[in-house]
């Protein structure tokens, strides 16, 4: 998959999330949705990125902004003797995404407000699976500029100017 330039769709701005994960050497796998929906199988490729977005923002000028949560897991094995080792990694490949969505954000028809800074939240999955992760989370706004003069819904008289 490759990325898409002046997105226009949620479709595509997840596609875009996926061309980031399936590029990086560590991720292994990528997921829309709530994360929660996934611990239910038992079943994981760790490490992992989900994504899911919060909400959408639509201003007057024609820019909707998504919040966007990810959260990036991978499991520790049971005595926790790893646990440091896989919080430096999540903390890494955390880094690398972030700074992807800012430095590619022209070939990927976002941008992100210089301004917004990201929180990290590192924690352990406490429900009991059979998988013992050690996740990361964290929030970023992602800003697209969509044409504010079109529209896709047909109309059978001349549009009001």
């Amino acid at each position: 998959m490759s990325s898409q330039a002046n997105i226009r769709t949620l479709n595509q701005l997840v596609n875009n999330f996926r061309d980031i994960a399936d590029k990086h050497h560590m991720i292994r796998r990528f997921e829309y949705g709530n994360p929660t929906d996934y611990y239910q199988s038992g079943t994981t490729d760790s490490p992992e990125l989900w994504m899911h977005v919060d909400g959408i923002v639509r201003d007057n000028g024609g820019v909707s902004t998504f919040d966007c949560t990810l959260t990036l897991a991978d499991e520790i094995i049971r005595e926790g003797t790893n646990e440091l080792e896989v919080e430096s990694d999540l903390v890494l490949m955390a880094d690398d995404i972030v700074a992807q969505c800012y430095i590619k954000s022209a070939e990927y028809g976002w941008s992100v407000p210089r301004s917004q800074t990201t929180q990290y939240k590192i924690f352990t999955e406490d429900r009991k699976t059979p998988k013992n992760l050690k996740l990361l989370q964290f929030n970023i706004q992602i800003r697209v500029k969509k044409s504010s003069d079109t529209c896709s819904i047909p109309y059978s008289s001349q549009p009001i100017t």
